[in-house]
């Protein structure tokens, strides 16, 4: 049997990106008629779902930055008061094209095809009747910052063609199954329709922010208002052929919207499609060439880990970071969970840094960094500490809610700082470490810092703290103790680099080494008695158990397993010591309670499973974990995920029997969980129905840290792949590395490593350790060591250096292309489908 690898002399892996996408594509072999099921586009910042009725191609039209804000000030997320009260994204609109005929009705049809391209972010629909024949191009420019959508129809009888553009606003729902306002006008006043220079447009004035979204059609025809809040082009009968461009933007004034018009059209009749179309090949393929992960004997799983980069680099480029549907919410603007809940939405951007996309988190840092003055303040009404607060749920305002189970939930904030902290591992940036990474990160700890008092047990927050999401108040919790763990260490790590605050550089060095120990229980796992990690300890200073106490005096899911992931605290270089032991215990209990329970009310897709499995080096089960979210949570044929086992039966009901909030009624706290007290009214749960992010982030996330980790500043390659696995990629480690490694039936053939800065690289052994190793740099063997299985080598800025076996170096490896075949089909994963069949 020959051998073969991958990687070119250049450091990548030999791949034609673009044309292997293809086979990651998503088809459509019959019309959605459900928005959920549509297909996302997106320029970063606009898009929405394409789908249809039968009659009709529909497109959501949406904008990052189309925000309905509200006052300043501290609010309450859960008060009936404040519904509908709250900020919120808003839609912009939505496209209608039409024949007046059931052009895409199924008992009609003969013949329908829709395809989503991944990889450059376009769809191709053609679809037959007995009457009608459309082929049609969509995608989203970012390069003109508007929606290309040519159309050739084909009709056995002339008929009018009319493209129709509205803006209906509604509620937000913000608590659909729990609470709602009965305000049916929201955002149905101040909706004007008009045309102008030749385009049509709607705007809509909202809170803080006026939208204005704007069509021209280039084709024969005529423009009709049909009311405020819908108006149309009528494309003339014997027109076969018309381009529709449609774009979104925010204005200051609605006397800006004359001149928006004007600059929209001139910059529309200048477009060629061969040009646009090239352009947007070029930007997806500068995406795409960044980072690339190969698994083919999970492809499904492969087409879901692009399928959400896809989303992410089709929505998370605007002003505001995304929240959980992005702008993929099909339904007015019904937007379930709209405040920004810190635990959840930091999962969405867990692996980009790993995955070499940290440009899609800068509006995540910029909203984080605006914040902190008022997380400051909040810091000071609290705990008169001058110290940022940050509290799990804020709005677009940058306020947060102070709350009961949010007041004492003191680790968002030491979480962000590591995300500005992480930053700087990935790309050594100084400047971006110095100007906006320490200062958060002194924030945070600032808090701790007052908050702190020293003891008989080390040091121990004045007052208890809770954990994720808890009413619980605990003398110490594992959250606390992992978060300060990891900031104080990263604080007098970036205080060396920076070369200052030495003296405060000792006290968080005194504080990091008398913290209070490591929470820790010994309990019965039915399996025999077991050391557990613990979520931390109660006032008389016993061990909270493994799944003690009902909401909402519990701890979250996963509390105790917080020193493991996000934190790091306990990583692969702790193995064979007690605490790496206990976290091993615990996960596994945790497995057979939770996290591989179909039905378990744990196993939200928020949960970080196959995060923490990796973490731990889970071979056996952390692929197990991921292809379970992805049976558990992908839910739509388009890709995107629920954030709950909906079809488990448990997590979601036909109709939600929800309280209607009276106007100016005062909350009664002791009754908004209450299912029955107050009037009540039936929804459909399918009005609510869109996708969520968490899931998808932790199978994304989970597949980067099972295939390379650094989080101790140890480079790992397949620390928890399966055995036997075939699997290559191309990623980036801290230290401002980018690495590169093949995997074949279990088997590590190499691993490559490029520098981006001058420094030294430390890798873990990937063989036995009795199998001797070289490192190649430029044909050149060069000098390394090796202490306890790790590897240390200096590199120079832009060396690549290749690590691999004396006995079975690169140059007896033939060198293959990683190749794929184009998907023109549904793909099937236990039960789970992308794509859909023929259903005609």
């Amino acid at each position: 049997m020959y051998g073969a690898v991958s990687l070119n002399k250049n450091g990548h892996l030999n791949v034609r990106i673009m044309q292997y996408l293809k086979k990651h594509n998503i088809v459509y072999r019959s019309p959605q008629y459900r928005g959920c099921e549509g297909f996302p586009i997106g320029n970063g910042s606009f898009g929405g779902m394409l789908y249809h009725s039968a009659d009709t191609i529909e497109m959501t039209l949406s904008h990052t930055d189309a925000i309905d804000f509200t006052k300043d000030g501290n609010f309450k997320a859960w008060a009936w008061e404040s519904e509908e009260e709250n900020t919120a994204p808003a839609a912009c609109g939505r496209l209608s094209i039409f024949d007046g005929m059931p052009s895409f009705d199924k008992l009609y049809l003969k013949k329908y095809c829709s395809t989503l391209s991944l990889a450059e972010g376009s769809v191709q629909m053609e679809s037959e009747t007995c009457f009608s024949k459309y082929h049609m191009t969509m995608f989203c420019s970012r390069e003109k910052q508007l929606l290309y959508c040519d159309v050739n129809v084909d009709t056995v009888e002339d008929v009018v063609k009319t493209v129709r553009l509205t803006r209906w606003g509604s509620r937000n729902f913000f608590h659909d199954y729990e609470q709602m306002a009965e305000c049916r006008e929201k955002n149905l006043q101040k909706t004007r329709t008009g045309t102008e220079n030749g385009c049509l447009y709607v705007m809509q004035k909202l809170r803080g922010s006026i939208t204005l979204t704007m069509v021209q059609v280039a084709g024969q025809g005529q423009m009709i208002v049909n009311n405020s809040h819908s108006i149309e082009y009528q494309v003339n009968p014997k027109c076969r052929h018309f381009t529709v461009f449609v774009r979104c933007q925010i204005i200051e004034t609605e006397e800006e919207a004359a001149s928006a018009c004007l600059q929209f059209k001139e910059e529309a009749e200048g477009i060629t499609a061969e040009k646009l179309m090239a352009v947007q090949r070029q930007e997806w393929k500068e995406f795409w060439i960044k980072s690339f992960v190969y698994l083919p004997d999970d492809d499904y799983i492969e087409n879901l880990y692009n399928s959400y980069l896809y989303l992410l680099n089709s929505c998370s480029r605007g002003q505001y970071p995304v929240t959980f549907g992005g702008i993929w919410c099909p339904n007015a603007d019904i937007r379930n969970w709209g405040h920004y809940y810190h635990w959840n939405h930091q999962q969405i951007y867990w692996g980009l840094q790993t995955g070499g996309h940290s440009e899609l988190m800068e509006n995540y840092y910029n909203y984080r960094e605006n914040m902190l003055p008022q997380a400051q303040a909040d810091g000071m009404v609290l705990f008169h500490s001058s110290g940022a607060f940050y509290s799990d749920i804020s709005n677009y305002n940058g306020y947060q809610a102070l709350e009961p189970d949010t007041v004492r939930n003191l680790t968002p904030g030491a979480q962000i700082a590591m995300d500005f902290y992480k930053h700087y591992q990935y790309t050594c940036d100084e400047v971006f470490l110095r100007q906006r990474a320490y200062p958060m990160m002194k924030a945070c700890a600032k808090l701790y810092e007052d908050l702190l008092e020293d003891s008989d047990q080390g040091y121990l927050i004045r007052g208890g703290s809770s954990c994720y999401e808890s009413y619980w108040i605990l003398k110490a919790t594992m959250t606390d103790w992992a978060m300060i763990s990891v900031l104080f260490d990263a604080l007098t790590e970036a205080s060396v680099v920076l070369g200052c605050d030495e003296e405060k550089r000792k006290e968080w060095e005194t504080i990091r080494s008398r913290l209070y120990s490591l929470p820790l229980s010994r309990e019965d796992t039915g399996k025999g008695e077991a050391t557990l990690l613990s979520p931390g300890l109660k006032w008389d200073n016993i061990p909270v158990r493994f799944g003690e106490g009902e909401y909402p005096f519990n701890t979250f899911g996963f509390s105790q397993l917080a020193a493991v992931y996000p934190s790091g605290v306990i990583s692969l270089k702790d193995r064979g010591k007690k605490e790496f032991k206990a976290a091993e215990a615990t996960f596994e209990l945790a497995k057979e309670r939770d996290f591989m329970v179909r039905n378990s009310e744990a196993t939200a897709g928020h949960n970080a499973a196959p995060e923490i499995g990796a973490r731990l080096g889970d071979k056996k089960d952390t692929m197990e974990l991921i292809r379970m979210f992805a049976l558990k949570y992908q839910v739509f044929k388009n890709g995107t995920c629920h954030f709950a086992d909906i079809r488990s039966g448990k997590r979601h009901e036909i109709k939600y029997r929800t309280r209607v909030i009276e106007s100016g009624m005062p909350t009664d706290w002791r009754k908004v969980h209450e299912k029955n007290d107050g009037k009540r009214v039936l929804l459909d749960t399918e009005v609510f129905l869109h996708c969520y992010f968490e899931a998808h982030a932790n199978i994304y996330t989970g597949i980067n840290e099972m295939l390379l980790q650094s989080c101790d500043g140890i480079i790992r390659v397949f620390p928890a792949a399966e055995q036997g696995m075939n699997a290559a990629f191309e990623l980036y480690a801290a230290g401002g590395f980018r690495v590169v490694s093949e995997m074949v039936r279990g088997e590590i053939l190499y691993v490559s490593v490029t520098a981006s800065v001058q420094s030294d690289c430390r890798l873990e052994n990937p063989w036995e350790q009795e199998e001797p190793i070289r490192i190649i740099s430029q044909d050149c063997e060069i000098p390394f060591e090796e202490m306890e299985g790790v590897v240390k080598f200096h590199m120079e800025a832009d060396e690549i250096c290749v690590i691999e076996r004396c006995n079975r170096p690169l140059c007896c490896y033939y060198q293959n292309e990683i190749t794929g075949k184009e998907n023109t089909g549904v793909k099937q994963f236990k039960g789970n489908q992308l794509g859909c069949d023929q259903e005609f």
